[in-house]
């Protein structure tokens, strides 16, 4: 896989820059019925990835590993109950994430990231049960890595369901997860001193731990031949959230910069308005409204001992909202199957409540104001031959481009209206 693009800012990684990705992966599953009762289902895979990231400055950033991941699972499943147990592990081999400069260059081949064998282990308990109206689920997932945070984790999931009528039904559920650091979040620590690649003064310190989340959601929905409609509640909570800080201090004589880092604890609230229609079998209509809105819960980005406020650090509106997304997104659809093998797919879409930063200086917002989007899709089975499938689509149609935010100062242009087509071949 070759992908080259533009670094989106002016600094030392600005300009032109290609990426030269190369993953390959294979699998074997098995999957026998053990006794009336269980099942098993077993997947052992091996992959092996290598990556080469080439900047104009010129530099070399290289990031391999190799591994082999093993998916064990069982299932027991009767009329009232389904109960899985499951296992998962993998070994990496990690090279570290490197920036190799050009000939002569000061920093020389510098590694950011560590290196060594990642071990990952997960076992897991679900159950689900169903009486009368009602089903309920709950389970528990162990989790430990080695490499990338290392500690003991311990994931808890729960759901209730009731069906009110034959239309109408509601659920909640609680879900926990959590996400490891990248080794390029990661970076150096102070028992392991990774060199900045502009100044090898400078040691760069990096996240140290996994980022967690906890998730509430509260669903009704409305079920029946021809309408299916929802309205979803949730709140989403981020522990230990991992992200750029860029804070330099001086500690005991020696300059730090506390790069990516678990900086602070955030929380997103939401709501999730669907429905679609079935006119007949021929045409059918969708639509969806949703609102988001994320703050902070911990003003305070601790780091290396240095704490300092976040919005000395991060864009936030209001001193707590973060910015650089749309609030509020809502869809419209219509799909139409003119033939068994001609359909067509019409889709508006739109967003709006999108703020970002106006300089680095000051702590003024503007608000982009809505934008507003038309895609259209053909796909024509049997094309030309039997198996073959043709498909044609438009993207932001009308528009040379439009305003999207971001994180940090400002706003960007992105590219607007493109047409494209795809072939694909069923053996």
């Amino acid at each position: 896989h070759w992908e080259e693009a533009y670094a989106g800012n002016a600094g030392i990684y600005g300009g032109k820059y290609r990426r030269h990705w190369n993953h390959q992966f294979a699998a074997l599953s098995y999957s026998p019925q053990l006794n009336e009762s269980w099942r098993l289902e077993n997947t052992l895979s091996i992959e092996n990835s290598t990556t080469e990231q080439f900047w104009p400055n010129p530099s070399v950033r290289t990031g391999d590993y190799y591994g082999i991941t093993e998916d064990l699972l069982l299932i027991k499943e009767d009329e009232h109950n389904i109960l899985k147990i499951g296992f998962q592990g993998s070994l990496r081999e990690f090279d570290a994430v490197r920036e190799i400069g050009a000939p002569g260059a000061s920093f020389g081949n510098v590694k950011q990231s560590p290196e060594g064998r990642e071990e990952t282990w997960g076992i897991f308990i679900d159950d689900e049960i169903s009486y009368d109206n009602w089903r309920v689920s709950f389970g528990l997932r162990y989790d430990t890595n080695n490499l990338r945070g290392e500690g003991e984790y311990w994931l808890p999931r729960f759901a209730l369901g009731y069906t009110i009528n034959d239309n109408w039904n509601i659920k909640y559920s609680y879900n926990t997860g959590l996400s490891y650091p990248l080794l390029e979040q990661m970076w150096g620590s102070f028992d392991n001193r990774i060199k900045a690649n502009w100044d090898p003064a400078l040691n760069v310190i990096g996240a140290d731990k996994p980022q967690t989340s906890e998730a509430h959601d509260l669903q009704l929905q409305y079920v029946s031949p021809d309408f299916i409609a929802s309205d979803t509640l949730y709140t989403l909570g981020l522990k230990d959230y991992i992200d750029w800080v860029g804070h330099e201090s001086t500690i005991n004589g020696e300059r730090f910069l506390f790069g990516n880092q678990n900086a602070a604890d955030i929380r997103s609230y939401g709501l999730d308005l669907k429905a679609e229609y079935a006119f007949n079998d021929f045409l059918s209509f969708y639509a969806n409204f949703s609102y988001n809105k994320t703050e902070l819960e911990d003003r305070e980005i601790k780091a290396g001992g240095a704490i300092f406020d976040a919005p000395s650090i991060w864009n936030l509106f209001n001193d707590k909202e973060a910015t650089g997304a749309p609030q509020y997104m809502w869809n419209l659809g219509m799909n139409h199957h003119v033939n068994k093998d001609l359909s067509i797919n019409l889709h508006y879409r739109a967003w709006a409540g999108l703020k970002t930063r106006l300089d680095s200086n000051t702590q003024h917002y503007s608000d982009l104001g809505a934008e507003h989007f038309l895609d259209v899709n053909v796909r024509l089975a049997n094309f030309m031959t039997p198996d073959l499938t043709l498909n044609i689509y438009g993207r932001n149609l009308g528009k040379s481009v439009y305003k999207i935010g971001n994180a940090g100062e400002a706003y960007a242009d992105e590219q607007g209206m493109s047409f494209g087509l795809g072939l694909s071949y069923d053996f």
